[in-house]
């Protein structure tokens, strides 16, 4: 089972650029775009951490962090204390959800100090070129969001799994080698590139321990496991008696 520690792209970068026998800062920014490329082609949940951004707004325009993946929800004004409980009673309001069931137009306008009262608006907005567009420009000069964004390392270098390492380090000689035109090395390592990409993915997909374990117990809950499946099903009478 992956246990799936995240370590900075840069080993795999080191390793390449090691294996090839070459100056490291001459070919760092280089391999550097590479190894991003095979992160990205492998894809990995595991990855991504659940951040906070205070983002300014000009011109009804809100630029998203490089990192971030996905926007779960965004306040309108600057709010850096407990941000984390505010998104989590702001829309744990059913108001809340069940706009944001209906379509992408809501915005929290403000939360109040009060912890049982929270004003809110409907401002229609939207995503484009890693921005947030307002179609109306808010009056606040800043805007809190929550997101999924990819885990970086204190020099702001995306972190992978550990178990990427070998996969992104043969993406990176695959195109080394193709920009050398060294065909017998890139066939060597675009074949080692597409079957360690493959079972990097299928070590992703195994269950964590905690998942294991939430799995086993909801199986052996008498109100929602294979008991209760057995009792419904026994001589097809789905729990019922028969007269």
């Amino acid at each position: 089972m992956s246990v799936n520690k995240l370590i900075s792209i840069k080993n795999p970068i080191i390793n390449a650029i090691d294996l090839a026998g070459l100056d490291h800062n001459k070919h760092l920014p280089l391999f550097m775009t590479w190894a991003y490329e095979a992160e990205k082609e492998i894809g990995s949940y595991y990855q991504y951490e659940r951040k906070w951004a205070i983002l300014d707004i000009c011109n009804g325009l809100a630029e998203l962090p490089d990192n971030c993946i996905k926007v779960e929800g965004a306040i309108l004004g600057s709010h850096s204390e407990n941000v984390g409980s505010i998104f989590s009673k702001v829309f744990s309001n059913p108001i809340v959800q069940l706009s944001q069931s209906t379509s992408n137009t809501f915005l929290i306008v403000d939360s109040a100090s009060s912890e049982t009262t929270t004003g809110a608006g409907i401002i229609p907005y939207g995503y484009q070129n890693n921005k947030i567009i307002f179609e109306v420009n808010p009056k606040q000069g800043k805007v809190t969001i929550e997101f999924i964004g990819y885990a970086v390392d204190c020099d702001g270098f995306m972190k992978v799994g550990e178990n990427h390492i070998e996969a992104i380090t043969s993406h990176i000689l695959y195109k080394h080698f193709l920009r050398q035109k060294d065909m017998k090395m890139v066939q060597w390592y675009y074949n080692q590139w597409d079957r360690l990409c493959a079972h990097s993915r299928a070590l992703d997909s195994q269950l964590t321990e905690t998942e294991r374990e939430e799995i086993a117990r909801l199986w052996h809950d008498p109100y929602s496991g294979r008991g209760l499946f057995v009792g419904m099903n026994i001589n097809n009478t789905y729990g019922r008696f028969s007269y």
